[in-house]
């Protein structure tokens, strides 16, 4: 098995999908037409699915390691070079923290990523991973 898709309800699909598509550069993996209410981008082999929300209420943004409903937390999306991409998306985002953070696992294996908010709040991740040189 493998996974095939990722669906976020939004708010306002078309808004999500020019964030998505123009300032993380998403490329659509279907054809996008505002009045379909609905957007496919592709992550990888991943199509991420924007869809309309019936509900109006939603959890407030988080920060982080901060706790909340149970259910999808984030995404994270895997970038060659961490502080290239946060140089290059700079201020179009609102970032959910001032600096990256370093997890260094006892294998050597080293994440390092920074989180930051979509228009509605959602979660992502840009993650750089180093593989462990132990051993090897």
């Amino acid at each position: 098995m493998r996974l095939l898709n990722v669906d976020i309800l939004a708010e306002d699909v078309h808004v999500l999908a020019g964030f998505y598509n123009q300032v993380l550069g998403l490329p659509f993996a279907l054809p996008y037409a505002r009045e379909d209410g609905w957007a496919a981008l592709r992550i990888g082999e991943v199509m991420l699915f924007l869809l309309p929300s019936d509900q109006a209420e939603r959890d407030p943004k988080r920060s982080p390691g901060e706790g909340g409903r149970p259910g999808l937390d984030s995404l994270a999306l895997e970038v060659e070079d961490l502080d290239s991409s946060i140089d290059e998306l700079g201020g179009s985002v609102t970032w959910a923290r001032s600096e990256p953070t370093r997890l260094e696992q006892p294998s050597g294996e080293v994440f390092r990523f920074r989180g930051l908010h979509d228009p509605e709040g959602n979660l992502i991740y840009l993650s750089e991973f180093t593989p462990s040189s132990r051993g090897n």
